[in-house]
């Protein structure tokens, strides 16, 4: 795209009759993409997974605690405590 508006420059500027330099739509095509991102993707292109730090997973124990039940971890960070929370969930069966 770059290309295309650097060797056609003067064309597109006289051709569309435009107030401007035409350079100046590679700019202004990338600003109005990232609009359309920013209002139909917020969370962005590509997901990110939440982590589950210590303090963080500490905090939800607590909070499961206090509630009065205590609900199973839903993601964990490493792949030692994905295997502790496995060996924990057999032998309670």
């Amino acid at each position: 795209m770059r290309v295309l508006l650097t060797t056609y420059k003067w064309e597109l500027k006289s051709a569309l009759h435009l107030p401007f330099e035409a350079v100046w739509l590679e700019y202004m095509i990338f600003g109005v993409l990232m609009l359309l991102v920013l209002i139909f993707k917020p969370e962005g292109l590509l997901r990110e997974k939440p982590t589950m730090t210590k303090p963080i997973r500490e905090v939800v124990k607590k909070t499961r605690k206090g509630a009065g039940r205590q609900l199973p971890l839903q993601h964990t960070s490493t792949p030692e405590s994905r295997h502790e929370a496995e060996k924990k969930k057999e032998n309670s069966r």
